[in-house]
């Protein structure tokens, strides 16, 4: 079956022909070259560093990948070595929010991807969690 395959870096994003096109901005399979040290982030909450959480859920929603940004940046990584991406829900939030955050950080860089809506978070303040995982990339892109 043919494929979309797009060149990310050193992730290689596949859209298989044979599976319904990605209806958001993500992909269906990413490809991990060998030889690329991979990173981990635990789901992160909206809450800022003294632990508030903004009322407005756009500021909460930029706290959640702001907070994945900075876990990133001190494993040495960057949004653009994003290969899988977890949101998680809290049903009656709306996804314009931390979609939109989620652009703001990404850009135009697609990961594999997946949404779920749930009762609730540990911290029940918060409306939003998401984890990733990402590979480490030095400044041309390549992969460490």
């Amino acid at each position: 079956m043919a494929t979309d395959d797009t060149q990310s870096g050193p992730l290689l994003t596949l859209d298989p022909a044979d599976i319904l096109p990605p209806v958001a901005h993500y992909t269906h399979v990413v490809i991990v070259p060998a030889g690329h040290a991979r990173v981990f982030v635990s789901g992160q909450v909206g809450t800022d560093v003294r632990g508030e959480v903004p009322d407005d859920l756009k500021a909460e929603a930029r706290n959640v990948w702001a907070n994945i940004a900075n876990a990133l940046r001190a494993a040495g990584a960057r949004p653009n070595g994003i290969a899988k991406v977890t949101t998680f829900i809290v049903s009656g939030a709306p996804i314009g929010p931390i979609s939109d955050a989620r652009s703001e950080v990404m850009d135009a860089h697609r990961a594999a991807s997946t949404l779920l809506f749930i009762a609730g978070l540990s911290d029940t303040r918060c409306h939003y969690e998401v984890e990733v995982e990402a590979i480490i990339m030095d400044a041309e892109g390549a992969g460490r």
